[in-house]
């Protein structure tokens, strides 16, 4: 319990009082219309009944009872100043908006709460900013079950019941008093829901303003000229490869995908036929995690310097030290707001896109990046960096495969038994295994065109598919720890191996986060510059251990620890 948050409530509502609960105002109250009490009775009733969704459908917390008071509030904040309008007509056509407003911000945070069983924050945001219309029609398809489709079919029935009453109501009457006493109520409710919000952040329309809010003040400073240039914050500083030799480095990012469902990690369908086959080839490293469960947050920290006073990206300093740089990308470039990602890419010489053109078309496979990798191989750089982006197993699961990778059908593994888990679970294990073959067929690829080649491959971040908890997906709201473990996987051709071996020192055991990745892959690169620290390269001999800090400020370790020994007991 928040005290200093609840005497500062207290301290608002009694200041609220001087205005809404003198004797002159409880005596309009008494005298109000019948049809007015009703009026304003469904007017709030949304509020209610999206709380009792929560008691019945969900876990509840105190958290939860914050949300209601600041809907209230918000409800007020709404409702005030349609008192201020004249002209009747005018005046209802503005309070049945306010309505409206009132009841999509009621539905949406607690459609949400049901689905996630989490609270709608600013990461959410993010994920929403960062989604096209295509993946949206997927979210919606994948997640929107019987409570949610239950809950919207309520508030359309109170809805329709308020639209009649208010047609019914001769005047629109609830406030007694002046326009100066008006205002002055809305200031101090304005400023109360400011101060809750604040404290408790529960409260859909300040979460989502204070996100954009923050979002373009991160796009702002994405646009600077360090992200916008060819060399950024490395221009002037000498950044240079230790040797001479011809070399092709090919890193693959993935998407979404956990390192618990594959079968090179001992998971207990064979999910990775062909990387099982591969294995004596590769360096599979098993303690390696993401620092949080969203796409552009762990990138932002994996292919960035992460230094206050040069953000530079891995792109831009390969760029400067003469490396020709390809992005491959099947995802796409832009959501409701540009991508950090193509802020990251748009350095690179080459870039493609292949769901660009395509924006309503989100079945584009990724093996159709193995052509623009032939591509990129066949250019005749002496030094090449190709970044591949996949769609990997992002949800809906099912896209993300051909109808010949449905291999995994029946019941699964999952101690969360029912239909529903092993459908999901089928089908998320059929986009590993189609996982599995598109990364193979890259390896394939640098194995019949180039001699002295490496490839890293690495998800963005884990996925939650009933391992831990009855819950499929990833957010940092919930944050299970399969959301965090990732695949780390290195290949290395025979000359690249040879030409390295005494350089580099491969530990499958070091326990790694990929905060530190744009070191390891400046150095995979024989990169020097003063901005490349060995110490947080994972195949550096000087590898120092670092604290794996996940979601900002939880310890990784001591979590697994904790899950372990819950496990054991």
């Amino acid at each position: 319990m928040h005290y200093p948050v609840l005497s500062t409530c207290l301290y608002y509502y009694l200041c609220l009082g001087k205005h809404f609960l003198h004797p002159k105002f409880l005596r309009f109250m008494k005298q109000m219309k019948k049809n007015n009490i009703k009026l304003y009775g469904t007017y709030f009733l949304p509020i209610l009944v999206a709380f009792v969704f929560e008691l019945l459908f969900s876990s509840i917390y105190i958290e939860r009872v914050y949300n209601v008071l600041e809907n209230i509030l918000f409800g007020f904040i709404l409702l005030l100043p349609v008192q201020l309008l004249n002209g009747h007509k005018f005046q209802k056509a503005c309070l049945k908006l306010m309505y409206l407003i009132l009841v999509f911000t009621v539905f949406f945070e607690t459609g949400y709460y049901l689905i996630f069983n989490a609270k709608f924050n600013a990461s959410s945001v993010f994920i929403f900013s960062q989604t096209n219309y295509t993946e949206a029609k997927e979210f919606l398809s994948f997640y929107l079950d019987y409570r949610v489709y239950l809950l919207l079919f309520v508030l359309v029935v109170i809805s329709l019941v308020f639209l009649k009453t208010l047609k019914k109501t001769a005047t629109i009457s609830f406030l007694n008093a002046g326009k100066s006493k008006i205002l002055i109520a809305f200031a101090v409710l304005l400023s109360s829901l400011v101060l809750v919000s604040y404290t408790r952040r529960e409260n859909l329309p300040f979460i989502v303003g204070k996100s954009f809010y923050d979002l373009n003040k991160d796009s702002y400073y994405s646009d600077l000229d360090a992200y916008k240039t060819k060399f950024g914050p490395f221009e002037t500083i000498p950044s240079q490869v230790a040797n001479d030799s011809k070399e092709t480095i090919v890193v693959v990012i993935g998407e979404s995908t956990s390192r618990r469902h594959l079968g090179l990690y001992g998971y207990e369908r064979n999910t990775t036929p062909l990387l099982n086959i591969l294995k004596p080839e590769l360096v599979v490293y098993d303690n390696v995690i993401s620092p949080h469960a969203l796409t552009v947050e762990t990138l932002k920290k994996a292919l960035t310097l992460n230094v206050d006073d040069a953000n530079g990206t891995i792109v831009q300093l390969l760029n400067r030290a003469d490396y020709k740089t390809f992005w491959l990308s099947n995802q796409n470039p832009i959501g409701l707001h540009e991508s950090f990602v193509s802020k990251v890419a748009n350095a690179s010489d080459k870039t493609v896109f292949l769901t660009a053109a395509r924006f309503m078309n989100n079945k584009v496979y990724d093996e159709n990046l193995n052509v623009h990798l032939e591509k990129a191989l066949a250019d005749k750089a002496k030094k090449k960096v190709v970044f591949i982006h996949l769609q990997g197993t992002h949800f809906d699961y099912k896209y993300r495969y051909p109808e010949s990778f449905e291999v995994f059908r029946g019941a699964t593994g999952t101690k969360f038994q029912s239909d529903k888990a092993n459908q999901v679970i089928n089908t998320y294990d059929n986009a590993v295994l189609y996982n599995d073959f598109v990364v193979s067929s890259f390896v394939e690829t640098l194995k019949k065109n180039e001699k002295h080649s490496a490839l890293l491959y690495f998800s963005d971040h884990g996925e939650e598919v009933y391992d831990s908890m009855e819950f499929v997906g990833h957010t940092d709201d919930v944050g299970s720890l399969p959301m965090f473990q990732i695949p780390f996987i290195l290949w290395q051709s025979k000359d690249f191996k040879s030409t390295h071996e005494s350089r580099f020192e491969f530990n499958p055991k070091r326990p790694y986060i990929t905060e530190g990745l744009f070191h390891s892959i400046a150095d995979l690169c024989d990169v020097e510059s003063t901005f490349v620290n060995p110490k947080k390269s994972i195949f550096n001999s000087n590898f120092v251990k670092q604290k794996r800090i996940i979601l900002n400020n939880k310890d990784y370790d001591s979590l697994l620890l904790k899950e372990q020994k819950t496990q054991f007991n």
